[in-house]
């Protein structure tokens, strides 16, 4: 504290009563809008809102977006492996950096989302949702997790759940900065969207650099759906959690649309589990599981929206049952057929420092064969390269990759463990 000129140390009490105090106070003030929370994003009008047109986005900040892309070490030895990185987890699905903070944190299916360090997770969870999220298991339960771009300051991530009642929630909460533990009582519920059927709910939640935030939705498990613009289902959104309870962002490319959504930013979907963005360029990868016959990766550049994936008239490259909307059809940038594989867990396009032989491919792996492939994006033409024998790991029941803060790659497998990618002597 500043008194008279010079810098006097504050007693710990004093600053203990006055962090709570604060963290008090903006609780209250985003319940009630008011304040920071409250405002609108700069030229947005007074009642902008869903339903409303597109509003334009603030202006970025690029110096506090925590993902940029590393710089290779040319020192590391150029082959790939895996490392154990952490166990100790319940039905693990996700894995991530938060903004501000150390170690890692890791999304448990059943509710819980976990801080981990020094290998294990903490006892205390970062946040507790399994009184509210589904307990049936399947594809349901807490699906994903996203961090706001400037979370080390306003304390904001977001989560995609299925609900008791089999709906898709996603929904803000408050983290107080510096602290591992978030606050139960800051919901802010972005999206609500009753799901037909028990699967193909999607749940990936990522923020792009253009600062909106992208979530996947599947076909709702019927099917049906994929090329009706009128409905959310098989589509990613891309949307802006700033409104009250969000905006159509300026861009999204049907905004504006008759009889179409306009938070749909890509469609033709049946489950894109996983997605991602390249931390060089900002271009999305998508990981769209199959039905019987392929699975496939998908890939658009950066704000590149609008396009159709195929589903139900395609199932990857092949024809499947279904009318194509009159989109035009983008087919997949790799795909691959089913049996002994099952389902696509999209990846990444790796951009850390302590693996230059995994340098700019994109990784992406497969949950029943527990196969692992790159894919280099400067030549999509050239066929996936498969480096499971290389990785020293067998890893089943792949369900998630994901990164941390400084962009080195995790996957989390069977038995509640969480590897990472490391460099060894052997060339893969």
């Amino acid at each position: 504290m500043l008194r008279g000129g010079t810098w006097v140390r504050t007693p710990r009490s004093q600053r203990s009563r006055f962090h709570t105090a604060y963290a008090r106070a903006e609780l209250k003030a985003r319940k009630g809008q008011r304040g920071i929370w409250g405002q609108l994003c700069p030229g947005a009008p007074p009642n902008a809102g869903v339903g409303r047109g597109p509003v334009a986005a603030p202006a970025p900040s690029p110096a506090l977006w925590p993902w940029e892309p590393a710089t290779p070490d040319p020192s590391q030895p150029s082959g790939v492996g895996l490392v154990l990185a952490a166990k100790g987890f319940e039905r693990p699905l996700y894995v991530t950096g938060r903004p501000g903070a150390t170690g890692l944190i890791v999304v448990e299916q059943r509710g819980l989302i976990r801080v981990a360090r020094d290998g294990a997770p903490l006892p205390r969870p970062f946040l507790d949702l399994t009184a509210v999220v589904s307990q049936a298991g399947g594809e349901r339960g807490l699906l994903g997790l996203a961090f706001h771009p400037d979370h080390a300051i306003n304390g904001l991530f977001y989560v995609n759940y299925v609900d008791s009642a089999d709906s898709t929630r996603i929904v803000e909460y408050y983290a107080p900065p510096g602290t591992d533990v978030a606050t139960p009582e800051s919901s802010r519920v972005i999206l609500t969207l009753p799901q037909p059927e028990k699967n193909h709910n999607g749940g990936h939640l990522a923020f792009g650099r253009d600062r909106m935030l992208y979530a996947a939705l599947g076909d709702g498990g019927n099917s049906k759906e994929g090329q009706n613009l009128a409905s959310l289902f098989g589509a990613i959104l891309r949307i802006d959690v700033a409104g009250r309870p969000y905006r159509v962002p300026v861009g999204n490319p049907f905004s504006g649309t008759p009889g179409a959504r306009g938070e749909i930013w890509a469609f033709g979907l049946r489950n894109p589990w996983r997605f991602s963005f390249d931390r060089v360029g900002d271009a999305m990868w998508i990981g769209d599981v199959g039905e019987s016959m392929r699975e496939e990766i998908n890939f658009r550049a950066s704000g590149a929206g609008g396009a159709n994936f195929g589903w139900r008239a395609f199932e990857g490259t092949l024809p499947s049952t279904g009318t194509l909307a009159p989109y035009p059809h983008v087919p997949p940038v790799t795909e691959y057929s089913t049996g002994p594989n099952c389902s696509v867990t999209g990846g990444y396009v790796y951009r850390g420092a302590a693996v230059p032989g995994l340098y700019g491919k994109y990784v992406y792996s497969d949950y029943c064969s527990g196969k692992f492939w790159t894919l280099d994006p400067a030549n999509p033409a050239l066929p996936p390269v498969e480096i499971t024998g290389s990785l020293g790991e067998s890893v089943q029941f792949v369900t998630s990759f994901g990164e941390d803060l400084s962009g080195e790659l995790h996957v989390i497998g069977g038995g509640g463990k969480v590897y990472r990618f490391a460099a060894t002597a052997s060339a893969g």
